[in-house]
């Protein structure tokens, strides 16, 4: 699940706030692009941790 998106504009524009818990735009991009190479049965009904776990 993905709570909250951040991006480098989102970082400059506030240095010192930590985003805990935010998801990388480009983290996100690379999860999506390889989850097409994987076969079907291995990522269905699995969460993708993008985030440390909690």
């Amino acid at each position: 699940m993905v709570k909250a998106l951040v991006h480098d504009a989102m970082r400059a524009d506030r240095p010192n706030a930590k985003f805990a818990g935010f998801t990388d735009v480009k983290d996100l991009a690379e999860a999506i692009v390889g989850v097409w190479d994987k076969p079907a049965a291995e990522v269905n009904g699995n969460r993708l941790w993008l985030t440390e776990k909690p």
